[in-house]
């Protein structure tokens, strides 16, 4: 609860954005200790049902990973794989593109133009022989292929809070670039498209403290103009001003 008393003049312009920037706060400070708290939770596999478990909730965990972390929870409890470069790139591909692709797109996707699709079905039946185990109901179907129930991505999460304006969630939530080492044409393609994403929002929207802490991941530390940004919104007599100055003469150095 938030409360401000007073007379007519707390009725105010100032006043109201005061109590809306306390509400954004607080909401961020709940965000980062619910994903701080979600990701310190071990998570275990679920013990075999002789019934299939239906899929409560599916994710797909991409940001600052080789190998892709797939967590699946349900009725009966969690269970997480990790999944080979190829068989990420596919399920991310799927996941992005809910509505379903060609068996002709989703090859030029993950192995890039000129690549017959025959290269992909082979791909197609491990990545199904890997779900039926782990996540039944993900097994995706085809023609076109597609997921038959919604993945969700911590990089679509990220896009999601830099949607509605959570600046400082969504950076805590930003663990890395997108399978930094896979070189499908999509998943570079997606990868960057979340940087520059992350990017806009930190020099056009955040504010001094969250554009800092942007300043300090790998994104941030190279870019000048981020730099000089929070250069600018800085105090006269920040003690910080020195240390950015710094940065930005070696930048422009190099």
């Amino acid at each position: 609860m938030i409360d401000i008393t007073g007379g007519p003049d707390v009725v105010s312009p100032q006043a109201r954005l005061l109590v809306d920037a306390t509400a954004r706060a607080v909401e961020s400070e709940l965000m980062v200790a619910r994903l701080q708290a979600r990701s310190e939770t071990p998570r275990t596999k679920s013990p075999s049902k002789a019934r299939t478990p239906v899929t409560s909730r599916a994710t797909l965990h991409v940001l600052g990973r080789d190998r892709a972390r797939l967590e699946t929870e349900s009725a009966h409890g969690e269970s997480m794989v990790e999944l080979s470069a190829r068989h990420a790139a596919i399920l991310l591909m799927l996941a992005v593109h809910r509505q379903g692709l060609s068996a002709e797109r989703l090859c030029e996707l993950v192995y890039g133009p000129e690549v017959s699709p025959d290269t992909l079905r082979p791909e197609m039946v491990r990545l199904r022989k890997v779900l039926e185990r782990t996540a039944p109901d993900l097994v995706p179907e085809s023609r076109p292929y597609r997921l038959p129930v919604a993945l969700d991505t911590d990089a679509q999460d990220v896009l999601s809070l830099l949607d509605r304006g959570a600046h400082r969630v969504a950076l805590t939530a930003y663990r890395g670039p997108v399978l930094p080492e896979s070189t499908s044409p999509g998943v570079e393609e997606f990868r960057e498209s979340v940087r520059a994403a992350l990017r806009e929002a930190m020099l056009s929207e955040a504010s001094l403290d969250v554009l800092l802490s942007y300043a300090e991941i790998p994104e941030g530390q190279a870019d000048a103009e981020a730099l000089r940004l929070a250069l600018e919104m800085l105090p006269a007599r920040s003690p910080k001003r020195a240390g950015l100055v710094a940065r930005i003469e070696r930048l422009t150095a190099d």
